[in-house]
This record gives structure tokens, C-alpha cells and sequence, in this order.
């Protein structure tokens, strides 16, 4: 008898809200990279065999938001200076992309970001208890 892995056969769903989007377009990032930022996370959810591991860093103070490193195919600096990518994630299916910024425009996080940040995550948790519809 096969062991089955904690995520087995779960389809993920990413949620892009329209802030992040903006975003995303001004940093010039394309469909491409999106498509390449879902396989990124879905191969480490193929491969994770822990559900309590994240892809990335959790930031502390931001009530349970995670850094990602990401590059784009049109970067070269790698992942150490390309994107970070702020995301919260809700069971084990549910990715929303909260911001996205260049590691050269910033080394980290302030803390009143960290505070719009929590508070997100705050009102995302209350509208997925609530059955939380996923167009934003």
C-alpha cells in the first residue's frame, strides 16, 4: 500500500488582487513570469512532503506572510537580487499574492508595511472563514 503524501492530488489556486497586479506590470513582469512563479510553487508543493514547511520565509510581524525570491526570465541578477514576493497562503491550496518589490529598491520590509500587511491577512482569514470568494 502507497503511502499518499499530505498533497496529494490538491489543485492549488493563486490569487492575484488587482494591487499586485499593478504592480507586477510596472516592474514589466509578463504572463511568462507568472506562469513561472506558479510552477515554482507548484513544484515545491509536488515535492514538500510537510505540511507545516512554506516556500520562502515567514516575515516576522506580519502575522504570517512569507518571502519569496523570484527572478524573471528577462532578469539576470538570480533570485538573491531579483524579486520578493509577499504572499499569505490559506490551507493548502489557497496562494494570495499580497506585494512585490526589486531587492535593489529595498532590503526589507518596514514595519509599517508589516502592519498593512497584517491586517491584510487579518481581513483575508475573515472573509475565508466566511466562505471567502476568490475574485478580488
Amino acid at each position: 500500500m502507497r503511502k499518499r503524501k499530505y498533497n496529494e492530488d490538491v489543485e492549488l489556486q493563486f490569487v492575484y488582487p488587482n494591487a499586485f497586479n499593478k504592480l507586477w506590470e510596472l516592474y514589466e513582469l509578463s504572463d511568462a513570469d507568472k506562469k513561472r512563479l506558479e510552477s515554482q510553487v507548484r513544484l515545491y508543493e509536488e515535492t514538500n512532503t510537510n505540511p507545516n514547511n512554506v516556500l520562502g520565509d515567514i516575515v516576522q510581524g506580519t502575522g504570517g506572510a512569507i518571502k519569496l525570491r523570484f527572478d524573471s526570465s528577462n532578469d539576470n541578477s538570480g533570485k538573491s537580487g531579483g524579486y520578493r514576493i509577499i504572499y499569505a497562503k490559506y490551507g493548502r491550496r489557497i496562494y494570495s499574492m499580497l506585494i512585490i518589490y526589486k531587492k535593489s529598491d529595498k532590503d526589507s520590509l518596514t514595519d509599517k508595511e508589516k502592519t498593512i500587511i497584517k491586517n491584510r491577512i487579518k481581513d483575508l482569514k475573515k472573509k475565508s472563514i466566511s466562505g471567502w470568494c476568490l475574485n478580488m
